[in-house]
């Protein structure tokens, strides 16, 4: 539409009425016109300005019969300024396509963000297993997939077959060898009766000793300690063959004896056993003189074959470093890593681990060491390290060292709270010890020592 019909226009709409004249060669005098009344020139066609003016009169017939809001053109509507080809609808269409699909692909990064984080964190998690454990990528891999399983269990057991085989035949051997000597002095015309023999013994309030041949080798034996029994003692290593005999005194004789207090050299020949609460009293008690076999994660279900002594070949299990007759006092701290699980067959294994180490340590004497409590939220929140799991597995611990001749300690009451959990600002995370907290351990076991 040209300019000069938009301006026509605008005037029809201020004031639509004006006066057409009858010809354009005589004009009449009319009546002045009110203000902002259109006037057509004489230069437009009248048949132009009928037309104009039947389309308007039909334009507002129809907005009579049927209502329709009619917006108002807007001068600075860029679409009649500068025409529709100026901003074309594909413009804000594909506008909107953009926006989404970046919104799509933000969507994408944030969740394969989360896999790769996951994807990390159980990989770390994975490998510090690894690491604990000692083992390779190689046997997890062999562990998931299940390869050679069963000619890894057929070897174990052929392995362990042929051990007990050797282990019996070298007892049985040993066995027959020993050679018992009287305890008493004979006397002229005869000897003593055995019944003479022992009230002699007690009269004379000497200490109880046993003897055994010292040509034995191997694991020994232990049978009812403390009771006057063999107790079969590994020599010194000689080439000698005649057979010769070695007088020890047993440890248990006169159980039970009373707590004392002694100095630190005691530990000079002790050797502790347990878990990382152990390994960390090993680390930052001071007790340099002392042994340790203590490893994190340590159970005793897995004695046999969790790797816990250094050598110089590596890490191996406990029985494959313990040397024989070295130690007189073992303290052993187990059964935390052990909670959740069968209170039965804990305390079996837990004698069958006390039997083997009096085996290999026929001059010492065991202490049960109570499991150290847990603070009370640690207690709340988890449900199997809790310390009424704790107190229930302590009782069984305590009851076990009257039956068997040990010696019970608990440290309970010098990093227990009234209500018997342990005391927050002692621990980091509500089970360890921190590492100036382990002097009130050692002064413990140090006023709670046995002599004999």
């Amino acid at each position: 539409m040209s300019k000069k019909n938009r301006n026509r226009k605008q005037n029809q709409n201020r004031n639509p009425r004006y006066t057409q004249p009858v010809s354009q060669a005589a004009p009449e005098v009319r009546e002045p016109e009110p203000e902002n009344t259109y006037t057509p020139s004489a230069e437009e066609p009248l048949e132009e300005v009928l037309d104009e003016m039947f389309e308007e009169h039909a334009q507002q017939l129809q907005q009579t019969q049927t209502y329709e809001p009619v917006q108002e053109e807007s001068e600075e509507d860029p679409g009649q300024e500068f025409g529709a080809e100026a901003f074309p609808e594909d413009l804000y269409l594909s506008d909107y396509d953009g926006r989404s699909r970046g919104h799509g692909w933000r969507i994408f990064a944030v969740v394969m963000a989360l896999i790769v984080t996951i994807l990390i964190a159980t990989g770390a998690g994975v490998g510090l297993a690894l690491i604990d454990l000692e083992k390779k990528p190689a046997d997890l891999i062999s562990a998931m997939n299940g390869s050679d399983i069963d000619a890894a269990v057929e070897a174990a057991r052929e392995e362990y077959e042929s051990i007990y085989a050797a282990a019996e035949a070298r007892v049985t051997a040993d066995l027959s060898g020993i050679e018992v000597e009287d305890l008493t002095d004979e006397e002229e015309g005869g000897s003593e009766t055995e019944a003479d023999a022992e009230a002699e013994t007690e009269d004379s309030g000497e200490e109880t000793t046993q003897v055994a041949s010292s040509e034995i080798s191997g694991i020994g034996e232990v049978v009812s300690a403390g009771t006057n029994d063999i107790i079969v003692y590994k020599p010194a290593d000689d080439d000698s063959s005649a057979p010769s005999t070695t007088v020890i005194t047993d440890p248990n004789a006169d159980y039970p004896l009373p707590f004392s207090t002694v100095d630190l050299s005691y530990f000079d020949d002790a050797l502790f056993i347990g878990d990382s609460r152990m390994l960390g009293f090993g680390m930052y008690s001071g007790l340099t003189n002392a042994t340790f076999y203590a490893v994190t994660s340590f159970s005793i279900f897995r004695y046999e074959t969790m790797p816990v002594v250094q050598t110089p070949n590596g890490k191996v299990p406990i029985f494959d470093a313990l040397p024989y007759d070295r130690f007189t006092k073992i303290y052993i701290k187990v059964g935390l890593n052990e909670l959740g699980g069968s209170d039965t067959a804990f305390m079996n294994t837990y004698d069958e681990f006390v039997t083997r180490l009096r085996e290999m340590e026929p001059r010492a004497i065991i202490y049960t060491h109570a499991i150290l409590p847990v603070t009370a939220q640690k207690s709340q929140t988890d449900h199997t390290h809790s310390n009424p799991n704790i107190d229930a597995r302590n009782e069984a611990l305590k009851q076990y060292a009257e039956e068997h001749k040990c010696y019970y300690i608990d440290i309970k009451p010098v990093v227990s709270e009234p209500d018997g959990s342990l005391m927050p600002e002692m621990t980091g995370d509500g089970i360890h010890l921190k590492a100036g907290y382990m002097e009130l351990w050692k002064e413990y076991l140090r006023t709670h020592a046995v002599i004999f």
